[in-house]
């Protein structure tokens, strides 16, 4: 097996160039920084089916999923093959939105925690620069002024938390990242015939649908919780 290569200078955070086990600097780390509006676009809450086939491929391959590309359909069996169109039709669609709920709480969450990480360094900065103006009588208006503008920080970033709390956006992204690969799980159960047996006989196309729902369903419960 060939051993992948270390990662070039550029793609390195400049933090952890410094200081190689900062992972406390989560900030400055580029993969967990948070989408806002802008050119790289926001993430939704909502997942809606590509239009675009080969977007779709594309998406199941970036999960883990079996592809037209990956597999020869005509090496498969009969029975395979309707597991197939089960899963796309039954599993396929629930898991990607609770994935997408998933990556929307996760980008909440460290949404709030820049926020309030930046916001606390704009508090100090200030209030540092306030007591620097106030011991001058020639700009006590200027120290007055920004003493104002620590205040309304500070009850911005108030405000942020408790909204943060309110939400609880960390809570909901591990709640439904649990929901999404439990439905990854039963994916491969049901495609390799391993899901298991309720004893009634009912066709395994059936079960499955009430596996999902079940699934779903306690994510949804706890989420609301």
């Amino acid at each position: 097996m060939t051993k992948s290569a270390p990662p070039t200078e550029e793609a390195i955070p400049l933090i952890n160039r410094f200081f190689p086990d900062a992972k406390l600097f989560f900030l400055f780390n580029s993969r967990r920084r948070p989408f806002f509006r802008g050119k790289e676009g926001r993430i939704l809450k909502e997942w809606t089916r590509p239009t675009d086939p080969a977007k779709y491929q594309a998406a199941l391959h970036n999960c883990g999923f079996l592809t037209s590309a990956s597999i020869d359909q005509a090496a498969l069996s009969p029975g395979a093959q309707r597991s197939l169109r089960d899963l796309d039709a039954v599993l396929l669609p629930e898991f990607f939105k609770v994935d997408q709920r998933a990556k929307y709480y996760q980008n909440v969450y460290y949404r709030y925690q820049w926020v309030l990480a930046f916001g606390a360094f704009i508090t100090g900065l200030i209030a540092t620069l306030t007591l620097t103006f106030s011991f001058d009588k020639d700009t006590l208006d200027v120290g007055q002024i920004l003493a104002v503008v620590t205040a309304l920080v500070a009850f911005s970033s108030t405000i942020i938390s408790a909204k943060d709390r309110r939400q609880k956006p960390q809570k909901r992204w591990y709640i439904w990242r649990r929901t999404a690969e439990e439905l990854r799980r039963l994916y491969y159960l049901y495609l390799t015939d391993l899901m298991e047996d309720d004893g009634t006989g009912r066709p395994r196309e059936e079960r499955l649908q009430d596996a999902v729902g079940e699934i779903v369903e306690r994510g949804e419960d706890d989420a609301n919780r």
